[in-house]
């Protein structure tokens, strides 16, 4: 929800999640993109390239997460 904010968009905007960099987070996030995408309001957590990603450290594996409005 920070990356949303930071990019402008309203709470009720639906968005795409990209996660790249890091196999197993990625891996991860599909398993459970239906729960995610619930809770974030997102269509879809794929593997794509956007230009506002962020690296995070999640559990100590690092990962680029990145948000675009549908």
């Amino acid at each position: 929800q920070t990356m949303r904010k930071d990019s402008g968009f309203n709470v009720t905007d639906r968005i795409n999640v990209a996660v790249t960099g890091n196999a197993k987070v990625f891996d991860i996030a599909k398993k459970n993109e239906a729960a995610i995408s619930a809770v974030v309001l997102s269509d879809s957590i794929s593997d794509a390239q956007f230009e506002n990603a962020k690296e995070w450290d999640i559990n100590g594996e690092n990962v680029s997460i990145a948000v675009a409005k549908v």
